[in-house]
């Protein structure tokens, strides 16, 4: 009986450095929110502090969708009223979120807001439908808020430049990121200028600011602001699209060489062949051959 010999081969390549990408949060990502009803004497400033002391910050509701999806939980409190994250207190009713978030949906009662007191804070009435009231001063006590906390998936912040003259003056935060637990390295690339630096400021995980500290000189065109991820174990991504194949096989002798896309089922990667050289190279393409190959010896 003929006895064939096989000879396995492993295509290697260079190792690169991969992050994976997380999807982005957004205001309007509330199903990636959790909510939670928080007791005792506040006023709306004492509320405000307290719920970002808990990582997080007073219940905003942008759009019905949002109120619906929160009434659906059943954390809003039916018998007490509780503050919510809105304040007028900058200008007489021109309502902000606390969050930043546009004011272009509200639930108020009828006949509010109506601004007696004065009164600069928002809550939400007693009752089944949550509706809006204007209430209370600076020092009005509310028995309850709500905490809202956005559960974070770490990803790396973005940032864009702002230009003046060819000097990059300022960076606007367009994703301020989540995870970070120290300041990350921020880069300034590209743009035709050179010598600008910034440096990122964090708070709660979160970049919040890159403070330019040098303006440099000569842009074109806005660089990219480069921000480091947040703290991540490096992987290792290995990817192939062509090995070099080496056949040491005996002269006069007949062969034929297999491949493979998992070592388990083997085809001709080329025909049966006479050896006429010692040494026979190739090169193959691997998303068609696969990756593992074998020489065997023929009758």
């Amino acid at each position: 009986m003929k006895m064939y010999r096989f000879t396995s081969l492993l295509a290697c390549a260079a190792a690169l450095f991969h992050v994976a990408s997380s999807p982005l949060l957004s205001a309007q990502d509330f199903t990636n929110h959790t909510y939670q009803v928080v007791t005792g004497l506040f006023t709306w400033h004492q509320a405000k502090a307290d719920a970002e002391s808990r990582g997080g910050h007073l219940l905003t509701i942008t759009s019905q969708a949002e109120f619906d999806y929160i009434q659906s939980l059943g954390v809003l409190p039916d018998d007490v009223s509780y503050w919510l994250g809105a304040t007028d207190e900058g200008q007489e009713g021109v309502w902000s979120w606390v969050t930043r978030e546009a004011w272009d949906f509200s639930l108020w009662s009828a006949g509010e807001p109506n601004n007696q007191g004065p009164e600069n804070y928002l809550v939400a009435a007693s009752s089944s439908s949550h509706q809006w009231n204007d209430w209370g001063r600076a020092d009005s006590l509310v028995s309850h808020y709500v905490l809202e906390i956005e559960r974070c998936t770490p990803h790396k912040a973005q940032a864009t430049a702002q230009l003046v003259n060819g000097f990059v003056v300022d960076a606007t935060i367009t994703d301020s990121g989540c995870g970070y637990t120290n300041a990350p390295l921020v880069l300034i690339q590209g743009g035709g200028g050179s010598g600008a630096t910034a440096r990122a400021v964090i708070t709660d995980g979160r970049v919040t600011s890159i403070v330019i500290t040098d303006a440099g000189i000569g842009y074109e065109n806005p660089p990219r602001i480069v921000i480091a991820s947040p703290p991540f174990v490096p992987t290792v991504s290995i990817s192939v699209s062509q090995v070099k194949v080496v056949q040491n096989v005996v002269l006069g002798r007949n062969y034929v060489l297999e491949s493979s896309q998992d070592a388990t089922s083997w085809s001709q990667a080329l025909p049966p062949y006479t050896a006429t050289s010692e040494s026979i190279t190739n090169v193959f393409d691997t998303e068609l051959t696969g990756r593992f190959f074998r020489v065997r010896e023929t009758p």
